[in-house]
């Protein structure tokens, strides 16, 4: 198979080795970190309104936490000052968080993408609580729900655009939604 986990900077991969060290208890085995990614974000309006995936901005640096080969979360990085210096920003655990991880394991042992050649990512659309695995290529991508979204299955493979125009309609509904006081 073709897809690729990016390298990381140093900076990043430090970070979260050190935030692992510091919540280390002493009578369990060790963490690790495996199949670090870039995550990336997608704000509800341009979903919303038909943009494409180049609206989503590049987000933290995530790192999958394993114990014992098995994976139990992700932590999150991110450049936290002008001198490049990074720092953990979320520390999530639970099978939810470790959706991609198991979806990141299977595409790099799946032959079905030919020749062509993706980098892995996450794609995050945070107001509607969706997650997908982005298999980022030069000519073409391919995105794999791994939460459940309204008109996706999860470890479906969809081009972006039929991602995108599943999730139009609740991107709309979520920003017409107005819970705001009214006036009596």
């Amino acid at each position: 198979m073709s897809v690729m986990l990016p390298a990381p900077p140093d900076g990043p991969a430090h970070a979260a080795l050190a935030s692992l060290n510091a919540t280390q208890g002493d009578d369990r085995s060790p963490l690790s970190t495996a199949y670090p990614h870039r995550v990336y974000i997608m704000d509800l309006a341009d979903v919303a309104f038909g943009s494409s995936l180049e609206a989503a901005q590049a987000g933290p640096w995530r790192f999958l936490v394993a114990r014992d080969s098995r994976l139990e979360g992700h932590v999150d990085i991110v450049e936290s000052d002008a001198f490049g210096r990074h720092r953990l920003a979320h520390r999530s655990r639970g099978r939810r968080t470790t959706a991609a991880g198991r979806e990141i394991a299977r595409v790099l042992a799946a032959p079905e993408f030919g020749e062509a050649l993706f980098e892995a990512r996450v794609l995050e659309i945070p107001a509607l609580s969706v997650a997908a695995l982005w298999l980022a290529g030069a000519d073409r991508s391919v995105l794999i729900p791994v939460t459940p979204a309204r008109g996706l299955k999860v470890g479906s493979q969809c081009s972006p655009a039929e991602f995108l125009a599943a999730l139009r309609p609740a991107a709309g509904e979520r920003l017409r939604f107005d819970n705001s006081p009214q006036p009596a």
